[in-house]
């Protein structure tokens, strides 16, 4: 096996292995990248590498992507790597190529020396996976677990019943963000670990000039900011392609879609068969002061309504495990969870960093960027 950076030319297999190689949950889902590989990756970071492993007859066997992000670490700025995307086909699975595609990103990353570590997601359901990549076995990085990730849909609209505060309104704000808004996010995102840096620079490079066409909704307090969630559509270069159900959704799918049909597309909308793209968002850079639930709430039905009417049927947000932001998710929503595991993946001169993470902080998480 021979491990390469990827090039133009690698493009349609690569885009081929990410529609072939679902990944297990509630809904099996493919992450693919149309129709252009590398327009995708833009998305997770403003450094993205795609490593490629080639067999004997010079075609794409699997790939791997690391990439670099800007995130406030212990309250400030900082790099940090990301390592994702990684697939194979069945054929070359359980020989030695995944040590070797690891001494690969371990000569990129010794070669740039920009990020101490790397924030990686796998899903629990994922156990031979989970198992292999934590053992540290043939060179692999120490993947440090530093938590349950959730990522749901959330369905809800705004209702008579869901009434917001005493004094507390909602806005729209465009992208780039006003800079209000920048300085909130700044301000409150930096009490969190790993929620990502942003000023007025970031949203003309990557991976952020990618969601000029998104929206933020703002709570406000008077002329105060309180909260903050964005909704990014990335259908037009990321989607998300149903190629299964787990069985017990699988015996739910027909009751769900027919309540479904019962209250309307726009109160709840259907799943779709396998071989499908979800109509899907995420929300992103959720962040409320105090962490308030019902801020939260009230922010995520305006955001999941305006998704709806902009043919967007499905608003999924992630967050880690410690986040009071759970208390808001309804047990619908709870039950289409799909869990994985947050990890910082190092190689002994990133020990340092890992042990100085403050276990205090909550783990932020980007799901538009996995």
């Amino acid at each position: 096996m021979k491990f390469a950076l990827a090039t133009p030319e690698h493009d349609p297999a690569l885009r081929r292995l990410a529609r072939d190689e679902g990944m297990p949950g509630p809904v099996r889902l493919a992450y693919t990248r149309e129709p252009d590989w590398f327009a995708g990756q833009a998305a997770i970071g403003h450094l993205q590498q795609t490593v490629v492993a080639l067999d004997a007859r010079g075609e794409v066997a699997g790939a791997g992507v690391r990439a670099l992000r800007r995130v406030f670490v212990n309250g400030e700025p900082r790099e940090v790597g990301y390592l994702g995307g990684l697939r194979s086909l069945p054929r070359v699975r359980g020989g030695l190529g995944l040590a070797q595609g690891y001494r690969f990103l371990r000569a990129l990353h010794t070669a740039d020396n920009r990020a101490p570590a790397y924030l990686t997601t796998i899903l629990e359901s994922n156990a031979p996976a989970r198992t292999l990549l934590v053992s540290g076995r043939a060179g692999l990085p120490a993947y440090h677990d530093l938590g349950r990730v959730h990522t749901r849909p959330w369905f809800r609209l705004p209702s008579p019943r869901s009434q917001l505060p005493a004094g507390v309104t909602l806005r729209q704000a465009p992208s780039p963000p006003p800079r209000d808004l920048l300085a909130y996010l700044r301000r409150e995102g930096a009490k969190r670990q790993f929620f990502p840096v942003l000023d007025e620079a970031a949203f003309s490079a990557d991976p952020w000039r990618l969601f000029n066409s998104g929206e933020f909704c703002l709570a406000a307090r008077g002329n105060e900011i309180i909260g903050v969630v964005g909704c990014w559509d990335q259908r037009a270069f990321r989607q998300l392609r149903v190629t299964g159900y787990a069985p017990a959704l699988t015996g739910l799918r027909p009751a769900l879609n027919g309540l479904a049909r019962l209250a309307g597309r726009r109160a709840l909308p259907a799943l779709p068969p396998a071989g499908h793209t979800l109509d899907a968002c995420f929300a992103t850079c959720v962040c409320v002061t105090d962490d308030a639930p019902v801020i939260f709430d009230a922010l995520m039905r305006r955001l999941c309504a305006r998704a709806r009417d902009g043919g967007r049927g499905l608003l999924l947000v992630s967050l880690h495990e410690r986040s009071p932001l759970n208390a808001a998710f309804s047990p619908l929503e709870r039950l289409l969870d799909c869990r994985s595991r947050l990890y910082c993946a190092c190689w002994e001169d990133g020990e340092p960093f890992v042990g100085s993470l403050d276990p205090a902080r909550i783990p932020h998480v980007e799901g538009a960027m996995l």
